[in-house]
């Protein structure tokens, strides 16, 4: 995954995008001011597949050939939602490991979950009912509708296992872009109470003498 990118350089999912051929389709939730706009967008969009993968399985009626044909691939979906809400987490509780200002991407994070919960209020959370708050959201550009907006565009992928595919493949790689950081005392601090799943990450890219997101790793000989 290292050297997913045609250099050598980590980025933030469009190596994995362009990979799966998904990259023309998506690369509008690339562009963004900031890392965690582009990660709430793929948050949001990946726990709406979550829900319609839900919906999916209950309808889903033939037999076991059948519903293995129709249903995704197990890993991918849970790479996927695992990772996804794991970034999610790293937001709000430990923004200080991620790339930027901390305080901003606290920000981001409360303002797109203040959105939510505006547009949701107090219904369900199904398909129907993120789909209604889709329709009633107009030309609003908020993160929240770009992620709703990108959710039905994923879920439109006919071969539902690619869906998953692309999304876990984002999640792996986003979580290695994010993993260089400048805040070296954060993270030697979160060590000291037993370490975040980033913080281990970090460790090991830094070992590899990858310390910033547009640095090269080192081959084995450098490393020795």
């Amino acid at each position: 995954m290292l050297k997913s990118s045609s250099d050598g350089h980590l980025t933030n999912g469009k190596a994995s995008l362009q990979r799966n051929g998904a990259l023309q389709r998506f690369s509008w939730t690339l562009q963004n001011e900031s890392q965690t706009e582009s990660m709430l967008i793929w948050h949001i969009a990946t726990d709406y597949c979550r829900i319609s993968l839900y919906d999916d399985t209950e309808k889903c009626v033939g037999s076991p050939q059948v519903r293995s044909r129709q249903l995704p691939s197990y890993d991918n979906r849970e790479v996927a939602t695992k990772l996804s809400c794991y970034c999610a987490y790293l937001m709000s509780n430990a923004p200080e490991l991620l790339p930027g200002n901390s305080i901003d991407t606290r920000f981001v994070f409360d303002e797109t979950m203040y959105k939510a919960r505006e547009a949701l209020g107090f219904k369900t959370r199904d398909r129907d009912g993120l789909q209604r708050a889709l329709s009633f959201s107009g030309v609003d550009n908020s993160i929240f509708t770009k992620g709703l907006k990108l959710g039905t565009e994923l879920e439109n992928i006919e071969d539902r296992s690619l869906c998953w595919k692309v999304m876990a493949e984002f999640w792996v790689e986003n979580i290695l872009y994010i993993a260089p950081s400048d805040n070296a005392k954060a993270h030697i601090e979160r060590l000291a109470q037993g370490g975040e799943f980033l913080t281990h990450l970090w460790a090991l890219l830094t070992h590899a003498g990858i310390l910033n997101r547009n640095q090269e790793p080192k081959t084995v000989e450098e490393l020795a």
